[in-house]
């Protein structure tokens, strides 16, 4: 399945084809990283910007604004090693944060300061959805169903409503007539004329 190759690119380098880059469709890859956590050891392996490793979460999900300040190449090149060397990873934003900016910014520098890496050893990769932690395509195909289910349900959800709506109107339930303001005078109503003279 497509879902594994993104899984054995990443957990195993040892792979002839684990150096080239395999188009990999988008939703595909969104599940990788949705099941993905990765266990720092001396954050070589893992992609500071778009990999689930700060305490569960992407740096996206905790910094949207930080996040879309870094350029796309940076994104997807830059490791947690090369990152908190020197506090790279702020050279990525840039200067002149605004408000909110400023705000994710320290909030990132706060989940940083208790980052430490082990340079002992590799980080590691665990898939979230089976207990194992290891990729699984019954895991990934459950995952599917789930998803599918879920979809399935806010569909019938809507139709029903879309249904309900088109039944009332068909069934010749009168709707509120729109008021206007009377266009001319009440019969009796005097009327007053202003000069300027």
């Amino acid at each position: 399945m497509q879902a594994r190759w993104p899984w054995l690119q990443r957990t195993d380098p040892s792979w002839p084809w684990s150096e080239f880059d395999i188009d990999v469709p988008t939703g595909f890859r969104q599940l990788f990283q949705a099941a993905a956590r990765w266990k720092i050891g001396d954050g070589r392996g893992t992609k500071f910007w778009e990999d689930r490793w700060l305490d569960g979460f992407r740096v996206q999900e905790l910094a949207l604004t930080i996040y879309d300040r870094v350029q796309p190449s940076t994104k997807s090149e830059r490791t947690v090693a090369q990152a908190l060397t020197n506090s790279a990873w702020a050279s990525d934003v840039g200067p002149e944060l605004l408000a909110q900016a400023l705000h994710e910014y320290m909030i990132l520098c706060d989940r940083l300061a208790h980052t430490h890496l082990n340079h002992e050893a590799m980080d590691s990769v665990i898939w979230a959805w089976e207990k194992s932690g290891e990729y699984s395509d019954g895991a990934y195909v459950e995952a599917n169903r789930a998803f599918l289910r879920r979809e399935q349900a806010e569909s019938d959800a809507l139709f029903a409503e879309i249904d309900a709506e088109i039944e009332t109107e068909e069934a010749g339930a009168e709707k509120p007539e729109l008021q206007l303001p009377p266009m001319l005078p009440e019969p009796g109503t005097k009327i007053i004329v202003i000069s300027n003279e």
